[in-house]
């Protein structure tokens, strides 16, 4: 496991299917991806079923990366203090990031 911090931006609506953060490798941690690797992150909200499963919780899907290679468990803002408001002006670059899981 290390830590996958991206750099970049938000694309569509808040609350959109749509909606997704476009950015590159901004640090990679011990995983075997290149700084630079262009990414974009999504989240697939789950379904509601009585069982615990990605399917119920959801999952970060990470394009751009081998999906059978690499797992993102968490996304969350890096460059900004825990409990700010998380608002976005214009075009701003930021910084988000979490725990990816990689297999050989």
């Amino acid at each position: 496991m290390s830590t996958l911090v991206l750099k970049g931006q938000w694309q569509g609506e808040v609350n959109s299917a749509d909606r997704h953060f476009c950015g590159v490798v901004h640090e990679s941690g011990e995983a075997s991806v290149v700084a630079g690797t262009q990414v974009k992150v999504t989240f697939t909200g789950g379904t509601h079923r009585q069982e615990h499963s990605t399917d119920f919780h959801g999952q970060y899907i990470l394009d751009g990366l081998e999906p059978s290679r690499f797992v993102l468990t968490s996304f969350i803002r890096k460059d900004r203090d825990a409990g700010q408001r998380g608002e976005q002006s214009g075009n701003e670059v930021q910084l988000w990031g979490g725990e990816l899981y990689s297999t050989p």
